[in-house]
């Protein structure tokens, strides 16, 4: 299916993987123009990114029209994907502040509790590049550390069992990859004190109290 977002962010991730995000932008132009009659002649992918996904448009903007073929449901159904592509395009091809406003749209606008994990990863693992980068490392890596903390705070530990309105489940293993990703950033002299960190802000959280 040439339309499906979910495997084209997937095949997107497996390029950047083997070092060939260059060989993106071209696959998502033809991506994009899938879904419209002979959109790449008057717009960017990125812009018709925007439009899918609901952003204000320029007042000269026109859009093009859907394939015949295309039914909108299709596409509505496929916005949180197109969600993770934009995000993770304009983290490769956008500036610093595109990439951080994709990002922090993408968190307020996806529901999807799975996907919203994805778009976590992939705006820690961009903040994290920033700082490898940086010339002021140590600005940089409190932004990193904070935006970690909001990642932990934010997504839940809870969830409640089917056809229970009083019982819930905890599951900390979203948290848990999020603090080893944490931990592989920093040296391992500093391990210790940010474990005694997270542990005291999560004491029920069995992984990692196993670890400290």
């Amino acid at each position: 299916n040439p339309q499906n977002a979910q495997v084209f962010y997937f095949m997107c991730k497996f390029f950047i993987l083997q070092k060939r995000s260059d060989s993106i932008p071209p696959l998502l132009q033809a991506f994009v123009a899938t879904f419209f009659e002979c959109s790449h002649q008057k717009h960017s992918p990125v812009e018709l990114l925007r439009y899918f996904l609901n952003f204000p448009m320029p007042i000269e903007f026109t859009p093009p029209s859907y394939k015949g073929c295309f039914a909108e449901e299709s596409l509505n159904q496929q916005i949180p994907y197109l969600w993770q592509i934009y995000c993770l395009y304009q983290s490769l091809h956008g500036s610093p502040e595109e990439a951080t406003d994709a990002y922090e749209a993408a968190l307020g606008a996806v529901m999807q509790e799975e996907i919203v994990q994805h778009i976590w990863m992939d705006y820690l693992v961009f903040i994290n590049g920033r700082v490898v980068r940086s010339n002021n490392q140590a600005q940089e890596f409190k932004h990193f550390t904070d935006l970690v903390n909001r990642c932990l705070v934010t997504v839940p530990t809870r969830y409640p069992i089917p056809f229970s309105t009083a019982d819930y489940w905890t599951n900390y293993e979203f948290h848990n990859k999020v603090i080893s990703f944490y931990l592989s950033c920093i040296p391992k002299s500093q391990h210790s004190k940010a474990l005694e960190r997270f542990c005291s802000t999560m004491p029920a959280n069995p992984g990692l109290s196993l670890r400290y």
